[in-house]
């Protein structure tokens, strides 16, 4: 792949210009998402309640994919600038889906009988489009952690700044409330597998990763991914019935014992709507927006 020179002075400005470029562009994009999908819970409601929602993601769906493909396909950067090219770019693309899965709980909830008990509202609201914009969510997660495993073995995961290791918190959480609304087996098992690696990764570089928040551990993220597995395996018949119209929907291909779900818990959503959304993360340094999402 051809490379920008960095042996001179002005190969590095060249390299340093393209990538605050692309960062620039991507943040703008961020801001759009995050300022029309989300100023206000009474617009994101709103826009769930009327689905208007499905326009709006289908409308920046392809803006995410031409940034990718004008800067990141290229591969034009130095490695380490790429790669933090392409986590935030996951991350955007995993919070602007995400939408898809909050629709999901809101309608749900709505169509949930409040005086039959919560063990028996097995059944979802899950529409064919929700589920494509929850495996974008699934996806995108699974490409952060993927990079995750990557730099470990270049070694360059202890030195990544802490915005990435935000990252791989959320896209951890992402992704274990995007597989809880109903995977195949064969995608929920290597989407675990990934998460164990990223795991293993974050062990390898120490007990804590270099600036690290203490409350964001690898062994929270353990625990949060193996009871996930361990709620699927013992669980996945009782939401099975009520999704495999669903996978028939999806797929036409997708036997019933190959779909996967755990029965319906409003902490499946995203996040909450209780207060103004934002750019959960994006902005600041801390990991603090974590304790506000719902588990």
């Amino acid at each position: 792949m051809e490379k920008i020179p960095v042996d001179s002075a002005t190969g590095a400005v060249e390299q340093w210009q393209s990538f605050m470029s692309a960062w620039v562009e991507l943040t703008k994009l961020a801001r759009s998402v995050s300022d029309t999908i989300y100023p206000s819970a009474a617009t994101t409601r709103s826009l769930l309640r009327t689905g208007r929602y499905i326009g709006l993601l289908e409308h920046f769906q392809p803006l995410l994919t031409s940034w990718r493909k004008k800067y990141l396909d290229p591969c034009k950067l130095k490695v380490g600038l790429h790669d933090m090219l392409h986590i935030e770019y996951q991350y955007v693309r995993i919070y602007t889906n995400s939408l898809g899965m909050q629709a999901v709980v809101e309608r749900t909830l709505a169509e949930t009988d409040p005086d039959v008990p919560q063990e028996d509202n097995l059944s979802f609201n899950l529409e064919p489009r929700d589920y494509d914009f929850i495996q974008e969510v699934v996806d995108g997660s699974c490409q952060i952690l993927q990079k995750v495993c990557q730099l470990s073995e270049t070694g360059a995961l202890r030195y990544s700044p802490v915005r990435i290791f935000l990252r791989i918190t959320t896209s951890s959480i992402y992704l274990i409330k995007g597989l809880s609304l109903g995977s195949r087996n064969q995608k929920l098992q290597s989407s675990l597998d990934i998460l164990e690696g990223a795991i293993r990764a974050l062990r390898a570089i120490s007990s804590r990763p270099p600036r690290l928040p203490s409350r964001a551990t690898s062994t929270d993220i353990n625990k949060a991914g193996s009871t996930t597995g361990m709620d699927f395996l013992n669980n996945h018949n009782a939401g099975q019935s009520s999704l495999s119209s669903l996978a028939e929907n999806v797929t036409g291909l997708m036997p019933d014992d190959d779909w996967l779900a755990l029965p319906f818990d409003p902490a499946m959503a995203p996040f909450g709507l209780d207060n103004q959304q934002s750019f959960q993360g994006f902005d600041d340094g801390t990991l603090d927006f974590i304790w506000n999402l719902p588990m």
